[in-house]
């Protein structure tokens, strides 16, 4: 039987300081035997240790005594995480990003801030600091099964990816040297405590990508890299990651999201169980042994795969790794007989499960989740190109396009690839029909799920039929902001009076529409985050971008 030594479940968000999130989570992973639990916060080794060495107890209560007491109760908190985990023959993991650290560090140490306000990652206090943080870690919480990091991200508060110190030791010191000399410093307690160091290979960039296995390689083949399933972030329409399998000797863990940041964000439920199962049977013939799943995401509170029909990605991600040749139907028919849930409630309200009493409710659902990603990747993708916020409206077309064609661009992984969303007269003719079939086929979805003759409960067919109907106004937002931001274009390029007023004409239907989310809906009670989706005010300012470039065209 095939399958991955390591099977993960992910929590990104402020859920895994809920007990009965974690309890969730905790009985899903023994009935569907996942065997590792992954809290992901950036910040989550320093919410756990001071470190003592610089923050003993006399200086905590004198100047910092609540972060004292918050980091005392934490760990409390964290013991009886970790031992319901081990109870459970679940391994507990850290995913945390570094060089990370408190503002308190620079008060306590003011030569790490540069007179200009920069902070130099190559300080040498930064290597000891992070040995000194992971000895104390281990100390404190000795059945900690790993950690996870991702370095050098712009998402830590000392790194090398947004360094703008210029002193001597940044100018003679190469990126690759500070990726190694931070893997020893970390390496060091991690692999004296007999834990496993996991680097996630998270990078905007061909080029940085590979710069972050080299450095592992440098130190020790001991160490895991964790790649994602689609190069630079969780596009189900990119193409697999082609570091997979490029690894050397280094084991190889994959992560995926079943959550749904970049389809749907838990509200818009849709079936990625074909994808998943295609890229894990890559990932098996390329060598990697471990896969896990996020199942929420950071910025997005009390929101989680557990509260949507998503949910069945998740089964997707544990049936297939325990068993890579488990048939999707199995799945689908798994993920039906344990009960549904509505993707209209949020975490917390921890819903009963929704049982239909149609035994062939399952193929109906089956084909409504894929019919809905399909429709999803229609409106939401430019011909495969991410163009929006996370499911949000970009604030002005400039931003659109930048964040289509630099900041998540396909080139590096797929040559000439922006080349399919340039503002050309073919390509505007195929990226509208693209958005109005999406529009066609969400609508569709009424029919395929066909919710009336499921045998539902009367309140979770309701949320089905509202939800859809969102996913209607949301294919419809991304066809006016789409056929608006290329028109728009179009006409500075043409400088033709008849295309301005096409592009005019769209400022029009951007307000319009801004009106009508307003009205559609005013009186619902739906999780923030769907509103989040749909937001007039957003709209509005789109609308005002494309209003102010189309009345420089007639100057």
């Amino acid at each position: 039987m095939r399958k991955f030594e390591f099977r993960g479940y992910e929590i990104h968000s402020s859920r895994m300081w809920q007990q009965a999130q974690v309890d969730m989570a905790l009985e899903f992973m023994e009935k569907e035997e996942l065997n590792a639990l992954i809290f992901h916060q950036n910040d989550l080794v320093d919410q756990l240790v001071f470190p003592e060495k610089y923050y003993d107890n006399d200086i905590l209560w004198e100047r910092w005594p609540v972060r004292r007491q918050g980091v005392l109760y934490q760990r409390d908190y964290m013991d009886g995480v970790i031992r319901r985990a081990k109870e459970k023959g679940i391994g507990f993991y850290l995913e945390i990003k570094e060089i990370y650290t408190l503002e308190s560090v620079f008060e306590l140490f003011p030569e790490l801030r540069n007179g200009d306000g920069t902070v130099c990652p190559n300080h040498p206090f930064w290597l000891e600091f992070l040995e000194v943080k992971f000895r104390e870690l281990f100390e404190l919480f000795p059945d900690i099964a790993g950690i996870i990091v991702s370095l050098g991200t712009r998402e830590s508060p000392v790194s090398i990816a947004a360094n703008r110190c210029h002193c001597e030791r940044c100018r003679r010191t190469e990126d690759f040297d500070w990726y190694v000399n931070v893997l020893k410093a970390m390496y060091g307690p991690i692999s004296e405590a007999g834990k496993e160091l996991i680097v996630r290979d998270f990078a905007y960039t061909a080029e940085q990508q590979s710069l972050m296995i080299r450095a592992c390689e440098e130190i020790s083949d001991r160490i895991i890299i964790a790649l994602k399933a689609q190069p630079h972030d969780y596009y189900p329409t990119f193409p697999i990651n082609p570091e997979i399998g490029n690894t050397g000797k280094l084991r190889e863990y994959i992560e995926f999201d079943t959550w749904g940041q970049y389809f749907g964000m838990g509200v818009a439920p849709m079936s990625l169980v074909e994808d998943i199962r295609e890229r894990l049977e890559i990932c098996y013939e390329k060598g990697a042994v471990g896969a896990w799943f996020r199942t929420d995401w950071e910025l997005i509170h009390d929101a989680s795969v557990h509260c949507t029909p998503s949910l069945v990605n998740l089964y997707a991600g544990a049936m297939l790794t325990r068993n890579l040749d488990t048939e999707p139907d199995a799945i689908y028919c798994r993920w039906v007989e344990e009960g549904l849930y509505s993707p209209l409630k949020s975490a917390s309200q921890l819903q009963e499960k929704a049982v239909l009493t149609n035994p062939e409710a399952w193929k109906n659902l089956r084909d409504f989740m894929k019919a809905s990603w399909e429709a999803f990747a229609g409106a939401c993708y430019i011909l495969g190109h991410q163009y929006l916020e996370s499911d949000q409206a970009p604030y002005t077309i400039d931003k659109a396009f930048e964040i289509m064609t630099v900041i998540h661009s396909r080139d590096d992984w797929e040559k000439g690839a922006s080349k399919r969303v340039a503002v050309t007269e073919e390509n505007m003719k195929n990226i509208f029909a693209e958005k109005k079939k999406a529009i066609v086929q969400t609508k569709e979805l009424y029919a395929i799920l066909d919710i009336d003759r499921l045998g539902a409960p009367a309140a979770f067919a309701e949320d089905m039929k509202a939800v859809i109907r969102t996913m209607v106004l949301f294919a419809e937002f991304c066809d006016v902001t789409t056929r608006a931001m290329y028109l728009t274009v179009w006409a500075e390029q043409t400088k033709d009076e008849q295309d301005a007023k096409k592009a005019g004409a769209t400022v029009t239907e951007l307000l319009n529409m801004a009106d009508s989310l307003e009205r559609e809906l005013e009186g619902t009670d739906y999780p923030y985050y769907l509103y989040s989706r749909l937001h007039p005010r957003r709209i509005r300012r789109f609308a005002a971008d494309v209003e102010r470039r189309v009345k420089a065209l007639a100057t």
